[in-house]
């Protein structure tokens, strides 16, 4: 098995527990059991870390690609750092929006920011990528 399947696997196991982590969380907190908060503070802080441990791998696999463009690249490592910021904030932002403490629409109205650039410099990178095949034919 190669290591790139291998940490698909891992990253694919870490994100089934941490949501599961997340999922039993908001039950507890529905049906008002104990430990809901601990739960859900655990999940939600924890899919930011594996959310960043993804984009720090997928920066790694994208930089190392001979294949693609500089600008390709450069946009797309952009993007993903964009995005993981943008999906932390976001996460952060539920989190402290489902425990009722202060600060969380503002959190996550700044992660909806951060997505704004992120999917724009998807698009360009998406829009170079076609424009190089077009080129090639």
């Amino acid at each position: 098995m190669s290591s790139h399947r291998k940490t698909n696997i891992l990253f694919i196991i870490l994100a089934s527990v941490v949501g599961l982590c997340v999922a039993l969380g908001g039950l507890f907190k529905i049906m008002h059991w104990p430990g809901s908060n601990v739960l859900i503070v655990l999940g939600m802080s924890s899919a930011c870390y594996v959310l960043i441990g993804f984009v720090i791998y997928r920066c790694i696999i994208v930089g190392k690609d001979k294949t693609k463009p500089a600008i390709y690249k450069a946009f797309g490592i952009v993007a993903l750092v964009l995005f993981a910021m943008a999906g932390s904030m976001i996460l952060v932002g539920a989190m402290f929006c489902i425990m009722h403490w202060p600060g969380g629409r503002i959190n996550m109205i700044m992660g909806a920011v951060f997505a704004l650039p992120a999917l724009v410099s998807t698009i360009i990178a998406i829009a170079n990528k076609n424009k190089k095949k077009q080129l090639n034919n």
